[in-house]
């Protein structure tokens, strides 16, 4: 059985409808589980994301699938 953790963080919604749908078609591949993790602002500490239960799977998953919004300038 292969596993799919897929972890972003959106700004505005657009980064989690992208997630969404790339976990829906993730969903697809027989055997597949795929879980969806979601970075939240309160999460991030001192400029660092910290968050126990999400480190932990993070080491599980066959494939790991990271996302975050384009900001400009930065």
């Amino acid at each position: 059985m292969s596993s799919v953790a897929v972890v972003y963080f959106s700004g505005a919604g657009h980064t989690h409808l992208m997630a969404e749908a790339f976990a829906e078609g993730a969903k697809q591949v027989s055997g597949t589980t795929v879980e969806v993790l979601r970075i939240t602002g309160e999460q991030i500490t001192e400029g660092r994301w910290q968050h126990a239960e999400t480190l932990e799977n993070w080491g599980k998953p066959m494939l790991l699938c990271l996302a975050h919004p384009l900001i400009w300038g930065v």
